[in-house]
């Protein structure tokens, strides 16, 4: 599975890990069985998002109607990763709630890393404080662990939570230990982790140019040489950032153009907020236009509360003002209403939700009866469609 992780090709990639995973995923795959783990999140790293979203509901299914709660966690956090690479915030913070939730009463739940990480990186861009973030960080107990191999996921996100409270030679040190500690899971191949990217951007904040897009050049190469699609569109935007300020919006556009047809909704809407920012700050009123107003759409699909806001003052700036985003919708729920409420339109009933997320059936009747008020619905029948138009 090292190799597969390793592999110097997006295409080989998936095809590697899709060959093993109609081998037949395992009901419990932490048990000895982490082969199953790994081929999942490299589909998701080689932007196999939706193949590796159906390879974990399909082994959450079946961990539900077993009981089998280390599963649950297990698999819901790598799905909560998942989630954050497909832009679907909401749902992020549904699955890594879940793992958080169920992990303190359970031995053996070394994946909770995952599930903070997603927590944090999704927590980012819905507009929770780096503050708030910290505290959850705190009550989940969880720290890097060097000898855990998904635990550069969580230096990462630490990292974005540093980088994002202003401390960015906190952040650059712990995104370099990215790479120096962890070359097999992230170190090397920006796909799984787009490290050089980040620190790119925080050494611009410090001034130090050269630096960023020394780092930033390499990170291309290295993305372009994988060929993932999303790592590339990362990589070409950072690069664009830390570059002289005349030459921003030709690769800004290159990023648009290489995530416009990817899955990764989120950073092709971070992209387009940037080159339309771009074209304001350059005069080009027009040309801001259209990037704006579809990064914006996209940024309120996925619950990215702060770079819609941030469309939403850069649309001010040249005189649009849309219309406030509803948010009586889907994207209100709180995490644990949203899981509820996506088992309710599986089917399920009280007691099988209870069973599945276990919880008593009251606390499910509760955030049901939440749930329908703020969906405005009268019926179970109604969620599925309700959830489809959300995006979820």
């Amino acid at each position: 599975m090292e190799e597969m992780l390793n592999v110097r090709s997006a295409s080989t990639t998936i095809d590697f890990a899709e060959r093993a995973v109609a081998a037949g995923l395992p009901v419990e795959p932490h048990r000895g069985e982490n082969w199953a783990l790994l081929a999942l999140g490299a589909l998701a790293a080689a932007d196999g998002l939706d193949a590796a979203l159906h390879g974990t509901q399909d082994i959450l299914v079946r961990a539900r109607a077993r009981g089998s709660a280390l599963t649950v966690v297990t698999v819901s956090a790598l799905q909560a990763l998942i989630q954050v690479r497909r832009g679907d915030l909401a749902a992020a913070e549904a699955d890594a709630q879940t793992a958080i939730e169920l992990a303190p009463d359970l031995l053996g739940a070394r994946f909770l890393v995952l599930a903070v990480a997603a927590a944090v990186l999704a927590g980012l861009e819905r507009g929770e404080t780096p503050e708030a973030l910290q505290r959850l960080i705190d009550r989940a107990g969880v720290g890097y662990d060097a000898e855990f191999t998904s635990g550069s996921q969580l230096r990462y996100a630490l990292a974005m939570l540093r980088a994002a409270a202003g401390n960015h030679e906190s952040a650059i040190e712990d995104l370099r230990a990215c790479g120096r500690d962890d070359p097999a899971f992230g170190g090397e191949n920006p796909a799984l982790l787009a490290w050089r990217s980040a620190a790119a951007l925080s050494l611009a904040e410090l001034g130090r140019h050269d630096e960023a897009r020394s780092l930033a050049a390499d990170e291309v190469q290295r993305a372009r040489s994988y060929g993932a699609a999303r790592a590339i569109g990362i990589a070409l935007r950072a690069q664009a950032l830390v570059a002289p300020a005349s030459d921003r919006a030709e690769g800004l556009t290159a990023a648009v153009d290489v995530l416009a047809p990817s899955a990764a909704r989120l950073e092709y809407a971070r992209a387009l907020v940037d080159l339309g920012a771009t074209s304001r700050a350059a005069g080009q009123r027009t040309a801001a236009r259209e990037p704006l107003l579809e990064g914006l759409a996209l940024a309120a699909r996925c619950g990215a509360r702060t770079l819609e806001r941030r469309a939403k003052a850069e649309l001010a700036a040249i005189g649009l003002r849309p219309r406030t985003t509803d948010r009586t919708g889907v994207d209100s729920l709180t995490p644990s209403e949203r899981r509820v409420v996506e088992l309710a339109a599986t089917g399920d009933t009280n007691r099988e939700i209870a069973q599945a997320l276990f919880v008593t059936e009251k606390t499910v009747e509760t955030h049901l009866g939440r749930a329908f008020r703020k969906l405005n619905a009268s019926s179970r029948r109604q969620l599925p469609d309700l959830l489809a138009r959300s995006g979820g």
